[in-house]
């Protein structure tokens, strides 16, 4: 063994650990994760229904719901009507 190879066997652990890591965050988040398509959710600026949820990888890895934005009554705003919500910054649940 020489030092090429040696650094080429610690990227090649180094690419696995991270591979592995991301693995570990996205099910991390996925286990964390109260919310489905079609709740509605609110935080400190915005009402929202559910569309899709996609996974945020920080240090604590969290969900962010892509959500139709709603006004007070419930009802679909009728412009600008597409927003997130990060999981961390849920207030309520209102269904």
């Amino acid at each position: 063994m020489n030092i090429e190879t040696l650094e080429a066997e610690i990227e090649k652990l180094r690419v696995e650990f991270e591979q592995r890591k991301r693995e570990l965050q996205i099910q991390f988040a996925k286990a964390n994760n109260p919310y489905k398509v079609g709740d509605i959710l609110q935080d400190n600026y915005k009402i929202g229904r559910v569309t899709s949820i996609v996974t945020y990888l920080s240090k604590e890895p969290q969900m962010i719901y892509k959500v139709v934005l709603l006004n007070k009554d419930l009802t679909e705003k009728k412009k600008n009507n597409i927003g997130q919500i990060f999981q961390q910054n849920v207030k309520a649940k209102l269904n």
